[in-house]
């Protein structure tokens, strides 16, 4: 396989992608060492990060110790490790191309020269070596003790469940920044008990990962994961325990209860899914357990009509629903699904799952029929994207007026914006309407800016008020309707995006109307006192010269200029990048 700068950009998206290229072009990466198809590199970033590439089987397998990366997904440090990898410049004609995956000779050295090394100590000089590097690495040396306690011929189950402790024992609170140590220990823990499953001692391990997955739950609660470190661990677990059940074979009726129970007092979704994804360990006879404790406790949910409160105290209702949908997918009946959706009718959102069921299953006039059920009883307060699905299968049937009718609905009682606008005028043009229906929009448009709240602040802004979003602006911008969109902003105002937005659109046949948005725009980046506004700001300034350059007012700009010295004197920075006009 070969590594190339086309290759690692298809593996990431394009804000990964420039962020990556950022921290190679920075020299971010370094330590970079190879050993046979793997490399291993150092990444700085908010923290230092550790990037392993590998070539398995003609595929490159990325691992990245940041969170991203620890979930699976090739991050910007890996995009980063591996543009370091890809050698040697080469130019074709005026395009420059880095080659591909390099020999990597530079790195092969020191990986080389400390193999040699010890091949040439016995034995005991490695054992001393290691033990000793243990002794002052508390992760090594907890590594060890793992290793040796899976590794030995019969399994002491008490010492690995003192490990397992060990781990996974918070000391207090862990903050976000401590997280990720704390984590690649709990990890270790996680790959030797792995190393029981490779050995055959399945059985040895189902309570051991059991344990694990009740320390790590505990652990969660006292320690800010935002990062995300702890979820991968918690679905490596859950993936080694059905592994280990599948070998083990374990009694299929004791397993059912068990895997429900957690499920269902859990905080953290651990088998949540087990009834569909250890259906091949339970059997027949545990699914039928599973089925019966499910069925039981369904019971127990009360139904909700339209505007109940499904915000229950103590309530399980979120974990049985979900685990009969799934039963009920796993089975493939749909009336069964409808069954378990119809026992909450809250809100709006769930006639419209309904109705997508329906649709899903052919079901056509079905679907229809609940999404009309549920825009009856929500005539006020209907979700929009209920009242888009009912447009769409008004739409299906040739039913125009009817689409026309809840597309207007939702413009003008749901979401008067832009986007709504659009649609509008999709389906009224369908029908050779729009002429009339345009008219209806921006004044329910007009009405509605009234109706909302006053512009936050005026600052220095003449044209007209900076404040919040104005959707009649969008639209009429979208529509290209510059002049109108100029007129209302000048009387409402818009948002500062959209003052911009006018002022390109003016450059060309009103260009001092462009200079007073981009004027007060200066003055309002200077404000903001940090060198990417002032650099910003500065890239305005000379917009604004070249627009009364050709007003033929350049004496004007030499007085906008001194005045900006006089007013902004005090912001160093910016006078140091306004010495250069």
């Amino acid at each position: 396989m070969k590594l190339t700068e086309a290759w690692l950009r298809d593996q990431v998206d394009e804000v990964t992608w420039q962020r990556g290229v950022g921290y190679h072009d920075e020299g971010r990466v370094h330590d970079i060492v190879r050993d046979g198809d793997t490399v291993a590199a150092a990444v700085e970033g908010e923290a230092s990060y550790r990037v392993r590439l590998s070539l398995l089987d003609d595929r490159l397998v990325a691992r990245c110790s940041c969170p991203v990366g620890r979930g699976g997904a090739f991050c910007k440090h890996c995009v980063a490790v591996g543009l370091a990898l890809i050698a040697d410049d080469a130019t074709s004609g005026t395009t420059k191309k880095r080659r591909v995956f390099a020999t990597l000779d530079r790195y092969d050295r020191e990986i080389k020269r400390i193999r040699e090394h010890l091949a040439g100590k016995d034995p005991a000089g490695l054992i001393d070596l290691i033990v000793e590097q243990a002794m002052e690495d508390d992760r090594l040396l907890n590594r060890l003790r793992i290793d040796a306690l899976t590794a030995a011929v019969e399994v002491d189950g008490k010492a690995v469940r003192s490990q397992i402790t060990a781990a996974t024992r918070t000391r207090g609170f862990i903050d976000y920044r401590k997280a990720g140590s704390f984590a690649k220990g709990i990890e270790q823990v996680v790959s030797g008990l792995a190393v029981l499953l490779k050995r055959g001692s399945a059985t040895d391990a189902i309570p051991l990962l059991e344990y694990a997955l009740r320390r790590v739950e505990r652990a969660i609660e006292h320690m800010d994961d935002s990062d995300g470190y702890m979820r991968p661990i918690l679905n490596d677990l859950q993936s080694l325990h059905h592994a280990a059940c599948v070998e083990a074979k374990p009694h299929p009726i004791r397993l059912a209860r068990r895997l429900f129970e957690w499920a269902m007092i859990g905080e953290w979704e651990v088998f949540l899914d087990a009834g569909r994804s250890y259906a091949d360990v339970l059997g027949e006879s545990g699914m039928d357990e599973y089925r019966r404790l499910a069925e039981a406790a369904w019971a127990e949910i009360p139904a909700l009509g339209p505007g109940a409160d499904r915000r229950l105290p103590k309530s399980n209702r979120f974990r049985i629903t979900h685990i009969m949908e799934s039963l009920a997918l796993q089975s493939g009946d749909v009336d069964n699904l409808i069954e378990v959706k119809q026992r909450d009718l809250s809100c709006a959102y769930q006639f419209l799952q309904i109705a997508k069921i329906c649709r899903g299953a052919g079901r056509a006039e079905q679907a229809l029929d609940w999404a009309e059920q549920g825009i009856a009883a929500f005539p006020h307060d209907t979700d929009p994207r209920l009242l888009a699905f009912l447009a769409d299968a008004y739409r299906e049937l040739g039913r125009e007026d009817d689409a026309l009718r809840v597309v207007w609905q939702n413009f003008a009682t749901h979401s008067a914006n832009l986007r709504s606008y659009q649609q509008l005028k999709a389906q009224a043009e369908r029908m050779g309407a729009w002429s009339t229906w345009r008219e209806r929009a921006l004044s329910e448009l007009r009405a509605s800016r009234r109706r909302g709240k006053g512009p936050r602040h005026r600052a220095d802004w003449r044209t007209g008020a900076v404040g919040w979003r104005s959707s009649l602006v969008a639209a009429l911008l979208w529509e290209d309707d510059s002049d109108a969109a100029w007129e209302e902003a000048r009387t409402t105002g818009c948002a500062i995006d959209q003052w911009l937005a006018l002022a390109r659109r003016r450059e060309g046949g009103h260009p001092d109307d462009a200079v007073q948005i981009y004027q007060d725009y200066v003055a309002y980046l200077v404000r903001e006192t940090n060198n990417a506004s002032y650099t910003e700001a500065v890239e305005i300034v000379l917009t604004i010269r070249e627009l009364m350059r050709t007003t033929k007012d350049e004496g004007g700009f030499s007085d906008y200029l001194a005045e900006l010295r006089q007013r902004f004197r005090a912001k160093r920075n910016f006078m140091k990048l306004l010495a250069d006009i």
